[in-house]
């Protein structure tokens, strides 16, 4: 079984690799998060910065970034 990484950790790769991607550190520490529920269920979390978005899908276990135009 895989060892779920919990929110913290997740918003904590998010930050350094917004930062990594150029964001302000400021920014970067400070993004827009939301929880992603759908049919009722957790299925994970967004995250907003900089013209930035990471999202991380819970149940595969995988965090996916795009640009400002969805690349």
């Amino acid at each position: 079984m895989q060892p779920v990484p919990s929110p913290a950790d997740v918003r904590e790769m998010v930050v350094a690799q917004f930062q990594q991607f150029g964001v302000e550190a400021e920014q970067a520490q400070t993004p827009a998060e939301t929880i992603l529920i759908r049919d009722g269920k957790y299925r994970g979390r967004s995250y907003r910065s900089g013209g930035l978005l990471a999202m991380w899908l819970s149940e595969i276990g995988v965090v996916q970034f795009y640009s400002a135009d969805g690349e």
